[in-house]
């Protein structure tokens, strides 16, 4: 699978010979940039030795972390090569690629579940057997320190440091060939630490895998030994043998940065309504800004604004689906439903504040799929309208169907840009536990829907109770009577349900790989505050 790896020749302690090694990862020349261009990295050549320890150090914001969540690609280099045994990190699929190198977050994501539970979620994932699991269990429990009495507890019972021991342990479990670590040793005190990074140590000796350390400790340095490398602004200001450098000039250097480190976080029956009585009706919103004049909430403007474009769209739309429903035919039917498709799929995409990737695309798919199949299948076979496209029965039915598929979309959008939020850290702390994408963001998702879904549930428990539906009464005052026109509002109730269910999901499966890299990484561009 691996090209030939490569290599570096490092010279003997005595410096009289020398001695070829693999490397385990290789950087050259890699600088990471933001959108506006200011560099977050800058031209980074670092190597590592298959098989050795590396520690990062830096002060804060000096790109510690984003250096490592560059080996397994949770982010990307904007220029530069990364080798991971010797094969560029771009050719690795990044499953493979996460198996061998495992990332363990400074504030790592552990579900509000069991310990065990936690641990068994890389079984789930279909990234090792439950054999396997079992066999490797113990061993990984006694390499980070973690009590094997607590399997059957709840994380919440756990206080900070068992919680980083017990991200480490599901990450040995994985057997990687390079365990990335950021600040494992932060909530430990001084001889748990020491203890924890010796069997660290020590596995990796055993098992020849690369253990890589962002670390702000200072007493670290001598347990770890290995490589050293510190960056200050992006930049690698230091790099050598860690204890060389510890015993050198530049030692002092070091302890003065890491202390400061650590401190820093025709007739239908219907009455008609002439224009007198239209006036007279809007006497009440000439009460309403009158009272509000009086109290000076100074929404005047506002709802003078709101009744006028009310009157305007309303008027206009009746006039419109008049000549519609005179003209009678099928383009001009389809003419006007694409006029409420469109209005519905950019007032939804207008609604979310982050601008995602292919969202008008999305939402368009999801909506036209969702209302539009529905309308049709309700007209053709479930009222059996003759034409099934008859506008009287097609445009009231489809107003309502892709009213409540826009609402759907825009809630289902915000919310899964909400949840993918709240949840970066559980999401990234998947993909380096080699999930894909869709288990990565399945909670998110499965969040997401429960929200989009609530207003239909709730409108179903309070149906006819608080007040009743819009088509319900419009029949009724249209002279239906009321048996018949509950059974038309049931009929609503279901489909609304079942539509915007079908828009919420269908968006949701489109929507999510645009958080995603082609190489399953998060898109983090995405998720920052407007």
């Amino acid at each position: 699978m691996f090209n030939s790896p490569s290599e570096i020749t490092t010279p003997l302690h005595n410096g009289s010979s020398h001695l070829t090694l693999p490397l385990a990862l290789s950087l050259k020349g890699v600088s990471v940039r933001t959108r506006t261009g200011s560099e977050i990295l800058s031209n980074i050549d670092w190597d590592v030795l298959q098989g050795a320890t590396a520690v990062v150090i830096g002060p804060s914001g000096s790109g510690k972390t984003r250096l490592v969540r560059l080996l397994n690609r949770l982010d990307e280099a904007s220029s530069g090569s990364i080798e991971i045994f010797g094969l560029d990190i771009r050719q690795w699929n990044p499953r493979q690629l996460r198996r061998k190198v495992v990332y363990v977050a400074q504030t790592p994501y552990l579900s509000q579940s069991t310990v065990l539970e936690n641990l068994e979620i890389i079984c789930k994932l279909g990234v090792i057997t439950k054999s396997l699991f079992e066999r490797n269990l113990e061993e990984a429990l006694e390499i980070a320190g973690f009590q094997k009495t607590l399997l059957g507890h709840s994380v919440n019972t756990l206080s900070g440091g068992e919680k980083q021991r017990l991200s480490v342990a599901r990450a040995l479990l994985l057997s990687p060939e390079v365990l990335v670590l950021d600040e494992p040793t932060s909530s430990l005190d001084g001889l748990g630490a020491q203890s924890f990074l010796q069997r660290l140590n020590h596995w990796r000796q055993k098992s020849n895998s690369t253990l890589i350390v962002i670390s702000h400790r200072f007493a670290d340095l001598s347990v770890l030994g290995g490589q050293l490398l510190m960056l200050n602004s992006g930049k690698a200001v230091l790099k050598g043998e860690t204890l060389t450098i510890l015993n050198s000039v530049e030692g002092e250097q070091v302890r003065k940065l890491l202390s400061v480190s650590s401190m820093s976080c025709p007739d239908t029956g219907a009455i008609p309504l002439d224009p007198e009585q239209l006036i007279f009706a809007g006497g009440f919103l000439i009460a309403n800004i009158v009272a509000i004049h009086l109290l000076e909430l100074g929404l005047e403007r506002d709802i003078t604004l709101g009744g006028f474009r009310a009157t305007v769209q309303l008027l206009m739309v009746g006039y419109f689906l008049r000549w519609v429903f005179l003209t009678r035919k099928v383009a001009v039917v389809m003419l006007a439903f694409g006029i409420m498709l469109s209005v519905a799929v950019w007032t939804a995409t207008r609604r979310v504040k982050r601008k995602l990737p292919g969202l008008l695309y999305k939402s368009a798919v999801s909506i036209v799929m969702g209302s539009g199949v529905t309308t049709v299948m309700v007209t053709a076979f479930v009222i059996g309208t003759d034409p099934w496209w008859d506008p009287r029965y097609f445009l009231p039915l489809a107003g309502m169907i892709v009213g409540n598929a826009m609402n759907a979309a825009a809630l289902v959008s915000e919310r899964m840009v909400s949840e993918i939020v709240s949840r970066q850290g559980e999401i990234e702390a998947l993909l380096s536990l080699s999930a894909t994408p869709r288990q990565a963001v399945a909670p998110a998702l499965r969040a997401a829907l429960r929200s989009s879904m609530i207003p239909s549930i709730n409108g179903m428990m309070t149906v006819g109770l608080v007040s009743l539906p819009g088509m319900m009464t419009g029949q009724m005052l249209g002279g239906a009577d009321p048996s018949v026109a509950a059974r038309y509002q049931l009929m609503i109730v279901f489909v609304l349900a079942g539509a915007t269910s079908a828009v919420a999901v269908s968006l949701s499966i489109l929507l999510y790989h645009s958080f995603f890299t082609s190489a399953w990484q998060l898109r983090t561009e995405l998720l920052a505050s407007e």
